[in-house]
């Protein structure tokens, strides 16, 4: 009988075997015989790690092809029985054992890489999270941006005082409040009314006739 080759298949696993059945003189069998098989670890001895049944196998001009794996009353797991280092096929022809056993070399044991997808039965994410290491430490600060356009405010002058001149004029420090998020950069000149009553009131930063105008900038 001619040596066994596989076919792989993701579910279920199986192994294609191909041979020749002769009768008692030599000659090609063309009978359909029940073929017994059974894989062990060793070339002797042992028990098998699976067997199967394959009945009433067609037999075209004396050679069969039968599927492992697909058989009847199968016992065990291919899986496991074609893992190990050493696989041996033995077969039995209509009850009667045909030896010596086979060794099952090379591409049958690809078989047991359908776990390779699984990478040890993780999968391609989860091993890519073993291997990534500690988050590093944060970078340095980029650079400060443009500042933004000066916010020029009016300031309400308080508490004005009465000075000398051609006219009375009233004068007093700004008092300047700048909008939210934004920070006073400069203060200029002082809060200035013309008084034709001789009595100073409240006014705001500019020209000191119409005592209007600003003299409060902010910045963003």
């Amino acid at each position: 009988m001619s040596a066994p080759f596989a076919s792989r298949a993701d579910s279920p696993l199986t192994v294609t075997y191909q041979g020749q059945v002769l009768d008692t003189s030599g000659g090609l069998s063309f009978s359909a015989p029940t073929l017994g098989v059974a894989i062990f670890s060793a070339a002797t001895g042992g028990t098998a790690g699976y067997t199967e049944t394959q009945a009433s196998v067609p037999i075209r001009n004396g050679s069969f092809e039968i599927t492992i794996g697909t058989g009847t009353s199968r016992t065990g797991s291919l899986k496991t029985a074609l893992a190990g280092p050493n696989a041996y096929l033995e077969l039995t022809v209509n009850g009667e054992i045909q030896a010596p056993r086979q060794r099952i070399v090379s591409v049958p044991f690809s078989l047991v890489s359908t776990d390779a997808g699984t990478l040890g039965g993780k999968t391609a994410a989860q091993v890519i999270a073993m291997a990534k290491g500690a988050t590093g430490p944060a970078g340095p600060a980029g650079p400060a941006g443009a500042a933004g356009p000066p916010i020029t405010t009016s300031a309400i002058c308080t508490n004005p005082s009465l000075v000398g001149g051609a006219l009375p004029v009233c004068i007093a420090a700004p008092t300047c409040s700048c909008p939210s998020g934004s920070l006073l950069v400069q203060m200029s000149g002082s809060c200035t009314a013309v008084s034709t009553s001789g009595a100073c009131s409240a006014g705001v930063c500019g020209d000191p006739i119409s005592a209007r105008g600003t003299c409060c900038i902010c910045r963003n």
